[in-house]
């Protein structure tokens, strides 16, 4: 074996190592983009986990709002009622008050 064919061998080798790691980075470049992939479409779930939680609160919110007001609506109907002096009038309460719930629908 000459020299010349020791050096040829050695490079040889050395490139074979420079390829073998350059394979090793591939492999762990497209592993680190497969978990870039699955965080990022962790991250969209919970998004919208966020949001449709966000939606619920104002949901809720308005729900509550609006029974405060039935229940306003409610005592002062029920305060009409309690002032009436006859049957008559509190008959009339009452028909306004099925004819305003009969023009909301």
């Amino acid at each position: 074996m000459t020299v010349r064919q020791i050096f040829s061998l050695i490079g040889g080798g050395f490139v074979a190592l420079l390829f073998a790691i350059l394979g090793i980075q591939r492999k762990k470049i497209s592993k680190q983009k497969e978990e870039i992939k699955e965080q990022a479409a962790e991250i969209k779930t919970e998004k919208k986990k966020v949001e449709v939680k966000d939606l619920e609160v104002k949901t809720v919110k308005e729900v509550t709002e609006n029974e405060k007001k039935l229940d306003e609506k409610e005592a002062a109907i029920k305060e009409e009622i309690q002032k009436a002096t006859d049957d008559k009038e509190v008959i009339d309460s009452v028909n306004v008050m099925l004819d305003k719930f009969n023009r909301r629908l």
